[in-house]
């Protein structure tokens, strides 16, 4: 597709900064994912800076090559990482699990304050010790204490109780791989009585051997907490 129609998806995609944030998310899942799944590698950054140039909030991109099958390379990184209002990436855990050269690798192609940060709950007290900036968390908006918990251990250093309390993730953490995080937390949400949810359709809901491994796996996760905090 032409460059015209770029600037028109980014013109989009800008307006949508503006407005509320349940408009906005679905203007851009929408836009976007078609973006970046027809998107070649070289001509990607330039989509970025159209799209993100013309908005005025502070945005993070997403390198969520598993849902949107497109991967931002390091050098494809630095291009986003120069436009004025582009500050953060949220990056999946590596594959090899050495977040220490990942990061520099990145922090040497962008520039202060741009902040890295890794999704992938099972691999956020390795991504904050190893000094990530951000942790994007599945649980911490549902289960705030004890994504907290691990966040303090992990930021003070503090390595044998981050390694604690992440064991007391495991399980949610084995439920998130095996039926996908955005299934499990609309159970999670209804097991700790937040209210009645059921993912929307053509997703499906836990069935009920599922949901009661989940319900276990909330309780270990604040057995554990409670334990750190004894």
């Amino acid at each position: 597709m032409g460059q015209p129609h770029w600037k028109l998806v980014g013109r989009r995609l800008g307006r949508g900064s503006q407005l509320s944030p349940a408009q906005a998310l679905g203007l851009a899942l929408v836009t976007a994912r078609s973006l970046w799944q027809v998107a070649a590698s070289i001509e990607q950054g330039w989509r970025c800076k159209w799209i993100y140039d013309v908005g005025q909030l502070p945005l993070c991109v997403y390198n969520n090559p598993s849902t949107t099958r497109f991967t931002f390379s390091v050098e494809l990184i630095e291009r986003p990482a120069k436009v004025r209002n582009i500050v953060a990436i949220k990056m999946p855990l590596p594959a090899d699990g050495d977040y220490s050269s990942e990061m520099s690798t990145i922090r040497r192609h962008t520039a202060p304050p741009f902040a890295t940060g890794y999704s992938g709950d099972w691999g956020a007290a390795d991504a904050l010790l190893a000094g990530a900036d951000a942790w994007h968390s599945v649980v911490s908006g549902l289960l705030p204490s004890e994504a907290l918990a691990i966040t303090r251990a992990a930021r003070s250093g503090d390595t044998e109780l981050a390694a604690s309390i992440n064991k007391g993730f495991e399980p949610m953490s084995s439920t998130f791989k095996e039926f996908g995080s955005f299934r499990v937390i609309f159970a999670v949400a209804e097991i700790i009585g937040i209210g009645a949810f059921e993912p929307p359709r053509p997703v499906l809901g836990l069935h009920p051997e599922a949901r009661a491994r989940v319900a276990e796996a909330i309780y270990g996760l604040r057995s554990a907490d409670s334990s750190a905090h004894d």
